[in-house]
């Protein structure tokens, strides 16, 4: 693996020839319009794949989705 770091941009070169951009959680959220504790949530709740950590910082792949986020409102009564 080999790991390429300029500014706040990462890209990962993979044994198998993958090569993948990452970005961290403040460009993410910024991407995404949502704040960086909602990011760590989501992070703990298992919602964000492809993460790599390198020191202190997490890094998310720059083509990932956001996730879909949970329904809103009331739920229906049943009858």
């Amino acid at each position: 693996m080999d790991i390429e770091v300029a500014a706040t941009q990462i890209t990962v070169t993979f044994v198998d020839g993958r090569v993948v951009d990452y970005m961290t959680f403040t460009e993410a959220g910024k991407k995404w319009g949502v704040k960086r504790c909602t990011l760590d949530t989501w992070k703990r709740r298992g919602k964000l794949t492809g993460l790599i950590k390198i020191g202190n910082t997490y890094f998310i792949p720059s083509d990932s989705e956001k996730p879909k986020p949970k329904s809103i409102g009331r739920p229906r009564k049943r009858v």
